[in-house]
């Protein structure tokens, strides 16, 4: 056998047996590791690297546009009414006329759902359950 061209030692063999035998474990274990979108009552599997699947994901990502744009309105609103000192008067009228949102600074009455509640204030609650207990308790 040592004189043997073109044989390969049993001892190779195994090992590229052995190293198939572990690549085939470790892809099936990888494809039954997906998980299941985060959302209350989705089904799909959420895209790898992230507990959403692609239709939340996608909401998430185009809630957190809209929300850090009205954060920049607000604060832009913010900033233009506290120069103006000289419109106070003007600004305690139009302010009082409006509906009182100091026991709800979020609105949630203004929601048709939680979900849509949550993906539109995020960055201030701890998930979806969070939002959705702050919704029931104001809506």
């Amino acid at each position: 056998m040592k004189g043997d061209k073109g044989v390969i030692p049993e001892s190779v063999i195994g090992g590229i047996v052995i190293a198939l035998i572990i690549f085939i474990i470790g892809t099936i274990v990888n494809s039954c590791n997906t998980g299941k979108c985060k959302v209350k009552g989705c089904n799909n599997d959420a895209v790898s690297n992230s507990s959403y699947c692609s239709y939340h994901r996608n909401i998430l990502a185009t809630s957190t546009k809209k929300t850090t744009a009205a954060n920049k309105t607000t604060a832009s609103k913010t900033t233009a009414s506290s120069k103006s000192s000289s419109k106070t008067t003007a600004s305690s009228k139009s302010s009082s006329s409006k509906k009182s949102t100091s026991s709800d600074p979020y609105n949630a009455k203004n929601y048709s759902d939680y979900e849509d509640f949550y993906y539109d204030n995020i960055d201030d609650f701890d998930g979806i359950d969070d939002a959705e207990d702050y919704y029931d308790s104001h809506h």
